[in-house]
């Protein structure tokens, strides 16, 4: 029997998957003008859509929802997008010839370089006295693949007004290289910093993100580049959810901030020895790493957020980290709301008892399966740093789900790529079987769950009436797909509140834009 629907755009026989309910089969999938899902109803050859404006049938492709990328830096993964590339650089003087060969990239006389990486082995990083010799003239600042320090030359250090030890070494750390990046995008100016975030929303967006949990400001990054986002916030590829990182809740309430702390490291990072473990390296018998937030420190901004009823959550990478923290939420938990909805980013070293501390307390996991797959394996960074037993259990995706933890998906850009897809196949082919996760449920982690851990899940993160419009077309389907191919999928179309993004169905006769 025909039928008749009112609707501004249809997909035509789409492949429907929702995170919740599995796969749907054929369907015709309605978006209203408003931008939100008008139907999903099965796909019947006599439909007719005679008042919808646009009808792009889909042939069997597959539709999902669109992904959501909760661990994200945009402007660092803008900046790095804009700049020079010092990833394949494995010495320094393959570093030097990276950053002389890219000297004209950014358009600046700042010689600007992300990806700076000494963690392979026999590698190490460039001295003050090497980059000064290379560049007499000209700033240099080089950020270090862990995002977590910083190298400048003395004539970047000059003109950023770097008056301390660091002009020993020319190395930033702690909230010396927030206080540097902040200054080195003011002195970039407003239009780099716009072109840095469209860059990195785009990027995020052609690998299937509608939306980005976006770490930024506060101490690590400073808030100018905050001014410009909000300003073109509603332009960009994707929806943008600023977890802003800083643990002055006070100074986040009176910039109108509603979640904050997010990266603000109670830790450092296994790649560079500094994550707070609970046991010491295994290539550094003296060294457990060290904790950058005191106990009670983590206990005050946690009460502090509650009291102010603002989502709260630190990085915590390290067992002992991920200890302080959860004292630190048990203790502010008289203080909050009931249903808060605590994060914690990362939980690389984590134990089965404080997950299971973790479901109790309400907390959530942002995590990163990227990590584990790019950087784990018995040959990986990792098990260098920690030995072949405890890399098992490092960043334990099967772990989290049974114990119950809503965990979101993220990918920690630009420390892995910008690429929820690779976030998918990292779920489903994990370096050790025992943490690897079904399909629908890396699907769930990259949609559904990542929206409940910003507390929206009622409107994004499945394909349900009502919902906002966000969701991909893909050439295969991601769960029937071999494990180690999700990667290559092809993303056809982006779809963001209704609207087309990017993608090859945008392009040639009859395409949607």
């Amino acid at each position: 029997m025909k039928t008749s629907h009112t609707a501004n755009v249809v997909l035509r026989q789409a492949r429907a998957i929702s995170p919740n309910r599995g796969a749907l089969g054929l369907s015709d999938l309605a978006i209203s003008s408003d931008g939100t899902i008008a139907s999903l109803t099965p796909y019947r050859a006599g439909n007719q859509w005679a008042h919808a404006s646009k009808v792009l049938d889909l042939n069997g492709l597959t539709v999902v929802p669109g992904l959501i990328d909760a661990h994200f830096h945009m402007l660092a993964t803008g900046t790095q997008l804009l700049t020079i590339d010092l990833a394949t650089a494995k010495s320094v003087p393959e570093v030097m010839e990276l950053l002389e060969a890219g000297k004209d990239k950014s358009g600046s006389e700042w010689l600007i370089a992300g990806h700076l990486d000494d963690e392979h082995p026999g590698a190490r990083l460039p001295t003050l006295k090497e980059l000064d010799h290379a560049f007499p003239r000209r700033p240099v600042f080089l950020e270090h693949r862990s995002c977590h320090f910083a190298l400048c030359n003395t004539r970047a250090m000059k003109l950023l007004r770097l008056q301390t030890t660091a002009r020993v070494k020319g190395l930033l750390d702690g909230q010396l290289v927030g206080i540097a990046r902040q200054r080195l995008m003011e002195a970039q100016g407003e239009e780099f910093v716009e072109r840095a975030l469209r860059a990195a929303s785009l990027a995020a967006a052609r690998r299937g993100a509608t939306t980005v949990h976006a770490m930024e400001g506060g101490d690590l990054f400073g808030d100018f580049a905050l001014n410009v986002l909000k300003r073109i916030r509603d332009s960009l590829a994707t929806d943008v959810v600023v977890y802003w990182c800083g643990t002055d809740v006070q100074r986040a309430v009176e910039n109108g901030f509603d979640r904050v702390g997010g990266d603000s490291f109670v830790d450092g990072t296994l790649g560079s020895s500094t994550a707070a473990l609970r046991y010491p390296y295994s290539d550094d018998r003296a060294s457990s790493g060290s904790l950058q937030l005191t106990e009670q420190q983590v206990s005050a901004f946690f009460s502090a957020a509650a009291v102010s009823h603002l989502q709260s959550g630190l990085h915590v990478i390290g067992g002992r980290a991920i200890e302080v923290a959860l004292r630190g939420i048990a203790q502010a938990l008289p203080k909050a709301e009931a249903g808060t909805r605590w994060r914690l980013e990362h939980c690389g070293d984590v134990s089965k008892q404080q997950l299971r501390r973790a479901a109790q307390l309400g907390v959530c996991i942002s995590t990163q399966p990227a990590f584990t797959y790019l950087r784990g394996g018995p040959r990986g960074v990792y098990a260098q740093r920690l030995g072949p037993r405890r890399t098992r259990r490092l960043y334990p995706l099967r772990w989290m789900l049974d114990e119950g933890i809503h965990v979101g998906g993220g990918s920690d850009s630009p420390i892995t790529p910008a690429d929820c897809l690779l976030g998918l196949e990292s779920c489903v082919n994990a370096r050790y079987s025992a943490q690897r996760t079904s399909a629908l449920e890396a699907l769930q982690i990259f949609t559904s769950e990542a929206a409940w851990c910003a507390g929206e899940e009622a409107r994004k993160g499945d394909l349900v009436r009502g919902m906002q419009a966000d969701l991909l077309v893909l050439k295969e389907n991601p769960l029937t797909c071999a494990p180690d191919k999700i990667q290559q999928i092809p993303v056809l179309l982006v779809v963001r509140k209704g609207r087309p993004v990017c993608g090859p169905l945008m392009e040639g006769e009859g395409a949607w834009r």
